[in-house]
Formats: C-alpha cells, sequence, structure tokens
C-alpha cells in the first residue's frame, strides 16, 4: 500500500472494521446485552408499528442525546428483525 491510498478497499478484502463500524458494534452488542430492560412491550394484543422496538429516552440536552442509553436504542431499532431476534452469541457473531 501506498502512503497516500484508500485504505476501505484493503479493509474490506482482509476482514478488519473500521474505527467507526467498531463503535457501532460495540453500541449494538451492548444494546442486544440489556434489551430485556427497555423494550417498547404493551400489555394489550395491537400489533402496532412500535411493538418491539427499545424506547428511547427524552432527554432535553444535546449532549445528552449523544450518550450510550439514547444511541444504542436508536441503531438497535434500524436493524432488521431477523436480526434483533438472534440469540445473543448468534448476534455478536454477525
Amino acid at each position: 500500500m501506498q502512503y497516500r491510498e484508500d485504505c476501505r478497499q484493503k479493509f474490506i478484502e482482509t476482514g478488519i472494521l473500521t474505527l467507526p463500524s467498531i463503535y457501532i458494534y460495540e453500541v449494538l452488542v451492548h444494546a442486544k446485552q440489556f434489551l430485556h430492560t427497555n423494550t417498547n412491550l404493551s400489555s394489550n394484543d395491537y400489533n402496532s408499528r412500535n411493538m418491539g422496538k427499545l424506547i428511547i429516552p427524552y432527554v432535553r440536552l444535546t449532549k445528552s442525546q449523544k450518550t450510550l442509553q439514547i444511541i444504542a436504542p436508536k441503531y438497535f431499532n434500524k436493524l432488521p428483525v431477523e436480526i434483533k431476534n438472534l440469540s445473543f452469541n448468534s448476534f455478536k457473531q454477525t
């Protein structure tokens, strides 16, 4: 590799995650690990579009919106249902 060569293709070829990808992966693993604490389960039998999604707590300050308690549910809710329903060990390996 040359000094100013783009390394993204090399990362893909070797299977190495970039730093932003590692951060997102760790946040999602944390969200999956503590999934049972803040799931939006309702007591009725209605299938609403937010059923099964994680609750994102309300925060007033922009600085607070960048904390793990806010970012983790946002990222986790964007995952497809098939990946959300995997066991914890399978989720970590995916």
